[in-house]
């Protein structure tokens, strides 16, 4: 996995955070605002390649992503710097680079859908709760339910529907396990033998797996899902602050219990995940596309991981883009209100505050990653269920 880890690394964490600097890069180009920089890497310089229109192209030690280093940005005494510059020309440098990495999150999208999903999607159980109808009709974890009385289904929400419309009747599941088939008869409960809140009428945890062959898509057929799934994830985002609050209300209500809660409840899925926790996230994806050819993860997750780049860069936090953005919205009602400016020279000290607190916040979310991982591994470097 550490393998995997360092080629994420290489080839998709570095390459979007290449492309925000691109962003700030571009649009400070266009509005006429000095850039001192473009480095290549990160860490201490190694070279330098040229020098172009007063702007030094360098190699640095650490072959990772890119920096842009722009004329006053750390300081008010360049008059063709960031902070002389008209309101509307910060907005659109701070602007640039998460709306280049939320752009890329489509394209990458629709790259995705060109190399197509599984041709099939099943059923797998995830968990069997003890002395429920499952359990009593031998299901095993793992097992991949393929019908119900005789028909097909392809998503959990269908076996949930199926169940719940055949409460207290004798269903017939297909199952595959180990290659394989059996067929089970279980009994659903009915309404008051079990707790909704809880468990479902026949006591099974299911998540959803693709397996067969890609099924690529055409290039407008691609288009029309990249769309899709874009509007949905920027649908999700918009929709995660209220899900944080619900989501820390189940755990206020449940107090010390350690009753197993859906993702929608579990505070794990909300916390804050840093470099390492991305690039494991990536790294699974990435080693699954090459090893299965399903590139689809790969550039989905590629996707995921730009739109979030881009929206936490947008955060009104001193020292990132929405912050800067933040002061611009902040001096021009000021000016506005009570006729003065927001000095420079506070600005520039309020981001570098900020710059060391989300340094120290950052080694801060790593260490949780590295010691309470989303994604835990086995010996055999697999996701454990």
């Amino acid at each position: 996995m550490f393998v995997w880890m360092v080629a994420s690394f290489v080839l998709f964490l570095g390459p979007l955070v290449f492309l925000h600097e691109l962003g700030h890069f571009w649009a400070a180009k266009r509005s006429g605002i000095s850039v001192e920089e473009f480095g290549f890497g990160l860490g201490p310089r190694l070279a330098t390649l040229f020098v172009r229109d007063g702007t030094m192209y360098t190699i640095r030690a650490i072959p990772f992503a890119a920096f842009v280093r722009l004329a006053g940005e750390e300081e008010n005494s360049t008059a063709s710097g960031l902070m002389n510059a008209p309101r509307a020309t910060r907005l659109v440098v701070a602007a640039a680079g998460p709306a280049i990495n939320i752009a890329a999150a489509l394209i990458l999208f629709w790259i995705a859908y060109l190399f197509g999903p599984p041709a099939f999607t099943r059923v797998v159980l995830s968990d069997v709760v003890p002395d429920s109808p499952a359990a009593a009709a031998g299901l095993l974890t793992g097992d991949v339910i393929l019908e119900l009385d005789g028909i097909a289904v392809d998503s959990t929400a269908g076996v949930a529907d199926y169940a719940h419309s055949h409460l207290g009747q004798l269903i017939a599941l297909l199952v595959e396990r180990d290659g394989r088939r059996l067929e089970v008869n279980l009994t659903p409960r009915a309404e008051g033998e079990y707790d909704p809140d809880v468990e479902g009428p026949i006591g099974i945890g299911m998540y959803l797996t693709e397996t067969g062959p890609a099924r690529p898509q055409g290039l407008f057929e691609a288009g029309r899902s990249a769309v899709t799934e874009f509007v949905q994830v920027l649908e999700a985002t918009a929709q995660w602050p209220g899900k944080l609050i619900y989501a820390l209300q189940v755990r206020s209500e449940m107090g010390d219990s350690t009753t197993p809660v859906s993702p929608d409840e579990d505070l794990r899925y909300f916390r804050p995940v840093g470099i390492y926790g991305i690039l494991q996230l990536i790294a699974i994806t990435l080693e699954t596309g090459i090893v299965k050819g399903y590139w689809i993860y790969v550039f989905r997750t590629a996707g995921l991981i730009s739109i979030a780049l881009g929206v936490t860069n947008l955060l009104p936090l001193p020292a990132l883009d929405g912050g800067r953005i933040l002061f611009v919205v902040l001096d021009w009602l000021s000016e506005m209100i009570l006729r003065r400016k927001i000095n420079p020279e506070k600005e520039i000290l309020v981001h570098g505050i900020g710059i060391m607190v989300l340094l120290l916040l950052m080694v801060v979310i790593t260490w949780q990653d590295i010691v309470n991982p989303l994604i835990q591994f086995s010996p055999s470097s697999t996701p454990a269920p």
